[in-house]
């Protein structure tokens, strides 16, 4: 007795079951988003390196990713960065001898730094809330912070249109408070 070959055997199958498993492999690599221009622009970024985002931070790579973030917000946003990020940055001119720029990094460190540069961004009406209340658990604070979630904090861009738009949406809705 000889098995009875199906009707429709005609090789899409395979095909889309191999077409699926490609878009899997190659759908990620797409998901991640190139960095900010001002990097490059304020020296955030070291040309023709590779970048380790899983390395450890420490205070000073926060220190000059958070001044070169006050410097793209003066040149972009109406009123420019505000005197609270001018002051947290101008406290870092003149170091004490506690001041270690090569200790590790810690979450709390890194949100506590982060916070005010979202307070403007939610003034300016360019974010909605602080990207690390999202989470159902809530973080370690006291973990070491490494180099890509430093990276993830200051990754916002501020483009002309964005900030004019959403000045006048500020401007038109009077709940809303700079």
């Amino acid at each position: 007795m000889k098995p009875i070959a199906p009707d429709n055997c005609n090789g899409v199958t395979p095909l889309r079951v191999l077409l699926a498993l490609l878009l899997c492999a190659l759908l990620p690599l797409f998901a991640f988003a190139a960095a900010p221009a001002w990097w490059a622009e304020r020296g955030v970024t070291v040309p023709n390196t590779s970048a380790d985002d899983f390395a450890p931070a420490n205070q000073g790579q926060l220190k000059n990713i958070a001044k070169a973030a006050v410097a793209e917000m003066d040149d972009k946003l109406p009123g420019g960065a505000g005197d609270e990020l001018h002051n947290l940055v101008a406290s870092w001119a003149t170091p004490s001898p506690q001041t270690n720029d090569f200790a590790p990094l810690n979450l709390g460190q890194l949100k506590n730094v982060a916070k005010p540069f979202y307070d403007r961004l939610i003034a300016a009406g360019l974010a909605n809330a602080y990207p690390w209340t999202g989470s159902a658990a809530p973080a370690d604070d006291f973990a070491v912070a490494n180099v890509g979630q430093v990276k993830n904090l200051f990754s916002f861009e501020i483009s002309s249109g964005e900030v004019s738009n959403a000045f006048r949406q500020v401007q038109r809705d009077p709940r809303k408070k700079d």
